[in-house]
């Protein structure tokens, strides 16, 4: 077992002091969706309480964990119904993303993936967020009209998302159907959404499932970004898209919980009012919005609760007479370590900032992401440089400057 605050045994690493410059801030948000393609997750209901409020009360069910050990699952399963002990901090860690075939653009494979729940678990957290790559577990057959299931994929993903709720950890749960070609039937994508989403909702239980990612920002057929301000009918085709998708997880699970990932960078009052659009069409098929959240300075960074609460306060005023309540996550905080862009260092300061504003205001943050990742990809673009450097581990292992203060502030007791 890995020593809590290193990967692999292996010792920090020097590096080459960075440039001290801002470069006009560049943390475009949807180079860290992007990496995903649409996917990569509070089910409160899932974090049940002994009497004395003390007790984290592992998700699965006894009867649950009997059948998944009945399974064709590689593995079986022993684990104690108590995690956790007296405190349920609310906070966890965005993982490297994992791959069943991505190692050539640095996305985590089993094993490793595992090692990453450990340390999420070891250190008292309670949360993980991660999902399957758009590309792999399903994809399309020849004529585009059917979905053709990669059955050794499933299984692998489905082994990580049982390890991971072994530990007792909530699971965010990114999933994205397969992408279609431009011009593409609306209709027909429907269709292949509905049966994605029976099959993801059949095989994946006890997780939040999130349904794509960032589609504020990305089209929901083929994940392309929107250069403008999205209109008001990509809105209604994202609104369809999402009806269709929760409809069918909760034809299967009829209490399953929906999040849905909103872009926040750069985090101002003008995002919040975008947010507040979106709302306007989404908003009654979510429990859950996973903001993504990426501070510019240690200032920004502080300022980020007040505006998450802003956004969650108009949410309020205007569900007054519903008596369903949708619950604000900071689902990605990050900073990325590269030369011309912020430091280590800096890294450090504006992270741990974040954290702490986050945790004093009683705010599930989920930092992203544990581990950069490192693509075998030669001449990397600028964009494709910054993907790779988020997080707060090398991608040896080895620790950076933000490694022990983000997991110190992360394992503070909630005020």
């Amino acid at each position: 077992m890995e020593t809590p605050g290193e990967f692999n045994g292996i010792n920090p690493v020097p590096i080459p002091e960075q440039r001290r410059t801002l470069a006009n801030a560049v943390i475009p948000l949807f180079a860290t969706a992007g990496i995903l393609m649409g996917n990569t997750h509070l089910h409160e209901a899932q974090h049940d309480t002994t009497s004395n409020g003390q007790d984290h009360v592992q998700t699965l069910t006894q009867a649950e964990l009997g059948k998944l050990q009945r399974s064709n699952l590689p593995f079986q399963l022993t684990v104690p119904m108590i995690a956790h002990g007296e405190d349920n901090i609310n906070s966890g860690f965005n993982t490297q993303h994992l791959g069943f075939d991505s190692e050539s653009i640095g996305y985590a494979k089993l094993p490793e993936f595992k090692k990453q729940i450990d340390f999420i678990s070891e250190n008292g957290q309670t949360e993980v967020r991660f999902g399957i790559p758009r590309w792999e577990v399903a994809s399309l057959t020849k004529d585009k009209t059917d979905i053709v299931w990669n059955e050794e994929q499933l299984r692998y993903f489905k082994e990580a998302s049982v390890y991971a709720q072994s530990k007792g950890l909530t699971i965010f749960f990114i999933t994205t159907p397969p992408e279609v070609p431009d011009g593409f039937s609306l209709d027909s994508y429907k269709e292949i959404t509905k049966k994605y989403y029976e099959r993801i909702a059949n095989e994946f239980t006890g997780v939040t499932y999130q349904l794509g990612n960032e589609y504020d920002a990305h089209n929901v057929l083929n994940y392309g970004y929107y250069e403008a301000e999205i209109t008001d009918e990509q809105l209604a085709t994202y609104q369809e898209w999402l009806e269709i998708a929760s409809s069918a997880i909760h034809e299967v699970n009829p209490s399953a919980q929906i999040t849905q990932s909103l872009t926040g960078y750069p985090m101002n009052q003008e995002t919040i009012e975008k947010w507040k659009r979106v709302h306007e069409y989404i908003g009654k098929y979510v429990d859950v919005y996973s903001l993504d959240t990426y501070p510019t300075s240690v200032k920004n960074a502080k300022e980020l609760p007040f505006l998450v609460n802003q956004f969650g306060e108009w949410i309020k005023e205007r569900n007054q007479d519903n008596d369903s309540d949708i619950v604000l996550i900071a689902s990605e905080v990050g900073v990325p370590t590269l030369d011309g862009v912020y430091t280590e260092e800096q890294q450090a300061e504006i992270l741990t900032a974040a954290i702490t504003a986050y945790k004093e205001a009683g705010i599930t943050v989920i930092p992203y992401q544990l581990k950069d990742e490192k693509s075998q990809k030669k001449n990397k673009t600028f964009l494709e440089k910054i993907e790779e450097r988020f997080g707060i581990f090398r991608s040896d292992g080895s620790k950076k400057p933000a490694a022990d203060s983000v997991v110190d502030a992360l394992k503070k007791e909630n005020p």
